[in-house]
């Protein structure tokens, strides 16, 4: 994982519950310290979303809020036990695409006309993709925040986001990867390192 895979996979937990389930509220360090303990013990994303699926429903059906992260706690862990006493505690069982078509190949025959100056560099990364080579997502992700620089949409979703975090949580290093996140979320990206590690 990269140096910011733990910014990512916390930010990615978090804009899944908005984009997902239109829940925002104000993210404490307390729920940034629970996300990277989830983070620190390798806990699958595809767990965490289920789990965080299941409890909304369960409250939304008694009129209950999600006002923490604490209120998914309990059954992430009881989902990740699971997960490992059914022995699938390799790489990519999480991978919710497994069986379906490929999503590599499903992304670039519907390339966003909108990361057409991309297009190389994407073209590149399949390539190392198919050849089981290390895809330089960093890289891509970086690109793909300097091309929608100036994206006013993007602005207010990432201020909005920003006035949700704790001050102490405030940094540019999470501003950055909440970028990236959303911008590879609403081109529906594959995520290539996930992808790579439930091949091998």
């Amino acid at each position: 994982m990269n140096a910011s895979g733990d910014y990512e996979f916390i930010v990615g937990a978090i804009e899944y519950l908005s984009s997902r389930h239109n829940i925002r509220f104000f993210i404490s360090s307390g729920d940034f310290d629970l996300l990277y303990g989830w983070w620190e013990k390798k806990i699958p994303r595809d767990v965490i979303k289920n789990a965080m699926d299941k409890v909304v429903s369960r409250r939304r059906k008694r009129s209950l809020p999600i006002d923490s992260f604490s209120r998914f706690r309990y059954e992430v862990g009881r989902q990740h036990a699971a997960w490992l006493e059914r022995g699938v505690g390799g790489h990519g069982a999480d991978i919710s695409t497994a069986g379906n078509r490929d999503p590599v190949e499903a992304f670039m025959e519907r390339f966003p006309g909108e990361l057409e100056p991309l297009r190389n560099q994407f073209e590149s990364a399949v390539e190392s993709f198919r050849n089981r080579k290390e895809v330089e997502v960093e890289d891509l992700r970086n690109r793909l925040v300097e091309l929608f620089r100036n994206d006013a949409e993007l602005d207010m979703k990432v201020l909005a986001f920003m006035q949700n975090l704790a001050p102490e949580l405030r940094s540019q290093s999470v501003e950055r990867v909440y970028r990236a996140n959303f911008l590879w979320n609403r081109f529906g990206i594959p995520d290539f390192a996930m992808l790579q590690a439930g091949s091998i």
